[in-house]
């Protein structure tokens, strides 16, 4: 297929009835310095994709990982040739690879644009160079499809393959403020010119075979294939795959009924957030159950893994399942069931926690002995902090001197030199005459204006950059309660006029805006409705908050002149809502979030006042995290701007990731 290794790679090997769950691991960051090929962070996701996979019954034992000099191209096939022996009928089989790809010329002539899509190996060169390396090293996709059909044919129908590929062949950028993984430049001849070229996902080379007697396989890709394949960063800094990340956050939250359809539009969730100018593939059979339903539910509790004194241990879990600095934690004896009916054996906060643990403060003394035989609960829960990373690429002067003053006294904007979420330019190649612009790390202008008055420029830079951090947060925020779940999709329609009004003329079928890969994909200019069901036990008010590709942030539902208080489900109804949405630019990926809560949600008054409004607290959790949201000052004696606590089942959160796109 034609985005198959130019996007993300990402395979994973799943067996029905999972007699065993075994993992290839393939990450490669460092290549041999004679290939030409830059380094990147794909050692790091290591720990991510075996953290996800361990808390879904993978033991270690049986997840082999191979990087760097172990990962050439020989060592590739030969560690998919002893996967193979080592699987049997009806197990569960994960591949996954980190590193470079890339487009080389078509050798057998099979593809319609005339290249294959390759995995860079450890020891394949980046030139083609004719008569000294014409490609031999680099892993087709027709050759890595077939080392993968064997695999299925050993576990069988009853055995299920999941591929991710977290890499890229194609795209463009300008700047290099952030790390892309795969390169524009094709391994062909120069002058290479084949007949027919792809513009969009119609150039397909098929990697899910549909030979018979073989494992089902699901494929996940980070990327279109004219897209470039950026990195993100985990909490401490360190550079990680976005699809790598974004798969071990959406796995972690499984459970026994996920199917590969939402885990996927949980990996776009992720992705929207921290890479928010990529669209993720997929291929395969997306009604299917992950794991063919074997997957393992986020646990309720969190286990000791190490006493560090009377007042202070760590946990076996950390921000990939939920645990930010903040978060309240109570202990209670093991296999405790009801907590209204047990006895606490002490309370704490989250006073660090990084991807894979958490160390819990706890404001009386705990002997070790009874610590470590007791569960750790999560009484209320912090969602993580307003927080951005900026870069200041700028002449100095006034500007600059008024910029870095506001800047201090706002404890969410930490300025760094390398690894920025945005960078600001004045007076540099970026920027044009007196022009101050702000740009994302994928190089996207988010703002863009001359300098005015310099009190002027400072506001509205500061605006842009909170927005920024704004979105961030609160696009990550995740929430579940079973008592006031909702759920909500977007219903296109045509409309007609009926004198000043708008109506609906025809409802379309939802499935007909989804591509080929699986994501929803509007044009400029389309209508919709939404239908709102409710699943949980008990009724709920909603709102629904809209995220643009430009993060900025607006409340969808309720619209204007509507009160919150009429936005209810009763437990088991469905509405379609009256109002008629037309979508327009800006075009990208856009975020639609519907949160439901017990009490309503007056957010348009907040949104009004940024966060300003006084009025008296109506005790609905999320109307006040909302409006920490707008928090900009703050003590800067911390290092960001921490949020409220909410408890755990006070919330729930649902989301629609969505493509729109020009009208040509």
């Amino acid at each position: 297929m034609k985005y198959l290794l130019t996007a993300l790679f990402s395979c994973l090997l799943l067996g029905a009835q999972a007699q065993n769950k075994h993992a290839l691991i393939v990450a490669v960051g460092d290549y041999d310095p004679s290939t030409g090929w830059g380094k990147i962070s794909s050692l790091n996701d290591i720990d991510l994709i075996k953290s996800a996979l361990q808390q879904q019954g993978f033991k270690d034992q049986h997840i082999k990982v191979i990087t760097d000099a172990q990962a050439t191209r020989a060592g590739i096939v030969k560690e998919l040739q002893d996967l193979k022996g080592r699987v049997k009928p009806t197990d569960i089989v994960m591949f996954h690879f980190s590193g470079h790809g890339q487009q080389i010329m078509d050798d057998n002539g099979d593809e319609f644009d005339g290249f294959d899509e390759a995995l860079v190996p450890y020891d394949a060169p980046k030139k083609y160079i004719k008569g000294v390396y014409e490609g031999e090293n680099h892993l087709r996709d027709e050759v890595l499809g077939g080392l993968l059909d064997g695999v299925r044919e050993k576990v069988g129908k009853q055995g299920e393959l999941l591929v991710v590929i977290d890499a890229c062949h194609s795209g463009t950028g300008t700047r290099g403020l952030a790390v892309a993984r795969g390169t524009q430049e094709v391994l062909a001849p120069e002058g290479y010119n084949p007949q027919n070229t792809c513009t969009d996902n119609s150039c397909n080379y098929d990697l899910v075979s549909n030979k018979p007697n073989l494992a089902p396989m699901i494929c996940y890709f980070g990327a279109s294939p004219h897209e470039l394949n950026f990195e993100t960063f985990d909490e401490q800094g360190r550079g990680v795959g976005s699809l790598s990340w974004a798969f071990a956050k959406a796995m972690s939250a499984s459970g026994p009924n996920t199917t590969h359809k939402s885990l996927f539009d949980r990996i776009k969730l992720e992705m929207a957030a921290v890479a928010p100018r990529q669209t993720p593939q997929i291929e395969g059979n997306m009604n299917v159950q992950v794991f063919q339903g074997k997957t393992v539910t986020l646990p309720q509790h969190y286990t000791v893994l190490k006493w560090l004194d009377d007042k202070n241990l760590t946990l076996s879990a950390g921000t990939l399942l939920g645990l930010n600095e903040g978060s309240e934690i109570t202990l209670y004896p093991m296999d405790t069931r009801n907590l209204a009916t047990a006895t606490p054996l002490g309370k704490g906060t989250v006073s660090y926690a990084d991807m894979l643990t958490a160390d819990v403060s706890f404001d009386k003394p705990i002997a070790k002995e009874v610590a470590q035989k007791s569960w750790a609960f999560v009484t209320s829960k912090n969602h993580g902090k307003l927080e951005v990373s900026v870069k200041l690429d700028m002449q100095q002067g006034e500007l600059y001197t008024a910029l870095t003053q506001a800047i201090k006294q706002r404890p969410f904007i930490k300025v760094v030199s390398t690894n920025p979420d945005l960078v600001i330019d004045n007076g540099n190649a970026f920027a044009r005459g007196e022009e101050v612009q702000v740009m994302s790390a994928q190089d996207h202008v988010l703002y863009r204006q001359p300098v005015q008055a310099v009190a002027v420029t400072v506001e509205q830079l500061i605006t842009t950059i909170h927005s920024v951090a704004q979105a961030k947060f609160l696009k990550n925020m995740e929430s579940r309660s079973d008592n006031i779940a909702l759920e909500m999709e977007m219903i296109p329609v045509t409309v007609r006029k009926e004198g000043r009004r708008v109506v609906v003329d025809k409802t379309l079928d939802p499935a007909s805006k989804r591509d080929a890969t699986g994501n929803l994909v509007f044009k400029e200019g389309d209508y919709f409705q939404i239908r709102v069901k409710s699943t949980g036990y008990r009724g709920a008010y909603f709102s629904i908050l809209d995220f643009t590709p430009e993060n900025e942030v607006s409340i969808l539902v309720p619209g204007q002149n509507r009160q919150a208080q009429d936005y209810f489900l009763k437990a088991g109804e469905t509405k379609v809502l009256p109002e008629i949405f037309q979508l327009g630019a800006p075009y990208g990926t856009e975020v639609f979030k519907l949160i439901s809560t017990e009490q309503p949600m007056d957010l348009s008054s907040i949104l009004v006042s940024r966060g300003e409004n006084n009025s008296r607290n109506s005790g609905n959790p999320f109307e006040a995290l909302f409006k920490d949201s707008f928090k900009s000052n703050g003590d800067v004696q911390h290092r960001s701007a921490a949020t409220t606590n909410v408890p755990p089942d006070a919330v729930h959160i649902q989301n629609a990731v969505f493509t729109i796109k020009p009208n040509n």
